[in-house]
């Protein structure tokens, strides 16, 4: 069970609320008012790779090893930032590395 000081404020005021009256039925594992969810966010470089639609459709192992990869990679997750300031992140980042 998640510690109640360490839900958010909206999380924390439904827990308290709620009763241990069987409301409806939950699915296996599902837990009301009692998680919590990362936001997960990646920056990264890639080189630019111009393909036909006959490249897409005949790619081979060869071929798909010679891709692009990625580098530069920034990734980060937060539960304590909210989705909005994570993606704030994600472009500040992606705006400093290409102006």
């Amino acid at each position: 069970m998640m510690r109640r000081e360490d839900l958010r404020e909206g999380t924390k005021r439904a827990a308290e609320r709620e009763s241990h009256k069987l409301k409806t039925r939950l699915s296996p594992g599902e837990k009301r008012n009692r998680k919590r969810m990362a936001t997960v966010a990646a920056v990264y470089s890639i080189e630019r790779q111009v393909r036909t639609p006959e490249s897409v459709m005949s790619v081979t192992k060869e071929e798909d090893a010679q891709k692009p990869r990625a580098r530069n990679k920034r990734v980060w997750a937060s539960v304590e930032r909210s989705p909005k300031q994570v993606t704030e992140e994600v472009f500040q980042e992606a705006l400093r590395r290409d102006p």
